[in-house]
């Protein structure tokens, strides 16, 4: 009896020692630390466009909650705000507002990033590009006047005019109404594109006049 006691015992010891044996797949624990794989723009990258996204690539998904670090615009180091979202192993980040031409700008990735098996990025990631000009803004110009250029015969009531070809700041726009060297008085009255000037009194007849817009509208 103490016998079969004993031999059930041993082959309990081994059942369980074959199953215990079963549960272990033999590998070791996952350790690999996540790291940048990319970014977007590039590292030192230059003439990047003012509505570009900001992205990096990880060489593994990572977990959103714990992604964090900043966008610093030139020596100033202002913050830039916007908007952070995610897409697996890629965290893009898009500005609230246009980046400012030729001006540098640093993003800092925190080394608390953390991977799916809790395993940090290790250092800060930090790299910096260069935005480009950015288009040209439209050169302000005059599209008409009235009277025209050189026109002869003009009343001497004749209101006079000058027609832009986008809307100007009224605060901007000084300039002169001569009749030889005698300054014509008036009132000048805006609407949107349009400036118009009433002289205070009649033109006098078979008068040259002159009139300059100066360049700082």
């Amino acid at each position: 009896m103490l016998k079969s006691k004993s031999l059930l015992v041993s082959l309990m010891a081994l059942v369980m020692v074959i199953f215990a044996a079963g549960c272990s797949d033999g590998s070791a624990p996952d350790t690999t630390q996540p790291s940048v794989v990319s970014t977007i723009p590039a590292a030192g990258e230059g003439g990047v466009a003012l509505n570009q996204i900001l992205s990096v690539v990880f060489s593994e998904n990572i977990v959103q909650g714990t992604l964090s670090g900043s966008v610093m615009r030139g020596s100033t180091v202002t913050v830039v705000e916007g908007l952070t979202y995610f897409d697996g192993n890629v965290g893009s980040f898009q500005p609230r507002s246009e980046l400012l031409p030729n001006t540098v700008y640093t993003i800092t990735v925190s080394s608390d990033c953390k991977n799916l098996n809790g395993h940090t990025l290790g250092a800060d990631y930090i790299w910096s590009f260069t935005t480009g000009a950015g288009p040209d803004a439209p050169l302000l110009s005059v599209v008409s006047t009235i009277p025209a250029a050189s026109e002869q015969g003009v009343a001497l009531d004749q209101i006079l005019s000058v027609v832009f070809s986008e809307n100007i700041d009224q605060g901007t726009l000084t300039g002169s109404v001569m009749q030889g060297s005698t300054v014509v008085e008036g009132l000048a009255s805006f609407d949107g594109k349009v400036m118009s000037f009433q002289p205070r009194s009649v033109l006098l007849p078979d008068s040259v006049y002159t009139v300059t817009i100066n360049g700082g509208v």
